[in-house]
């Protein structure tokens, strides 16, 4: 009982440098476990999106690959699919001349687009699908037509969708380039069959 009339004394003669202490105290850890949540939701949605899009788990890059070259890395018996994809830098024909890295896919079973708007991809569909964030920073959106060029082409296709991909959550043009700015370039994924090879 003695100890605890101390403990009250005590307090109310320090009570500046006690609620100092324990303000200083509460406002570290209500700092941290605010930062500590904000990362920890950020990577549970982080990989829940990983897991939902099939994320691959490997990148096997060359400047050719033929159907016997898939069926070979799809053979090894650690390999549960592969997929083949032709990636090119292009430009889209708006104002600036953004820089679009145009994928031309043969099918979406390995990261997955996640159709933000517009109609899901199906295998020999024409048409282009655009990164959300590059469509809607530039006004375009599903249904509108937008010129690309690649290699000296300039070709029209329409907008069949936009979309969100676990291979560009956070893309960079090039090595130069610190921080993303989503309008100046962007990313489209096409069918093979609209590579423009005339």
């Amino acid at each position: 009982m003695i100890l605890l009339r101390k403990l009250w004394r005590d307090l109310g003669h320090n009570r500046v440098q006690f609620m100092s202490i324990f303000l200083m105290s509460f406002l570290g850890i209500y700092v941290f476990v605010g930062i500590d949540s904000e990362v920890t939701g950020m990577q549970a949605g982080e990989f829940r999106f990983y897991e939902e899009s099939d994320l691959a788990d490997l990148w096997v890059s060359g400047m050719t690959f033929s159907n016997d070259n898939e069926m070979k890395i799809r053979s090894m018996p650690e390999i549960n699919y592969a997929e083949r994809r032709l990636q090119t830098d292009g430009k889209a024909g708006l104002s600036g001349e953004p820089s679009v890295q145009m994928n031309f896919i043969e099918k979406n079973n390995i990261s997955k687009m996640k159709i933000v708007e517009g109609t899901d991809y199906h295998e020999g569909e024409p048409g282009v699908w655009l990164d959300h964030t590059f469509a809607e920073k530039n006004g375009l959106s599903a249904g509108d037509v937008i010129t690309l060029k690649l290699n000296g082409i300039s070709f029209s296709e329409k907008i069949k969708g936009t979309f969100y991909h676990p291979e560009y959550v956070y893309y960079l043009p090039d090595a130069s380039v610190m921080m993303p700015d989503y309008g100046t370039y962007g990313v489209a994924f096409m069918d093979v069959s609209q590579y423009p090879d005339k």
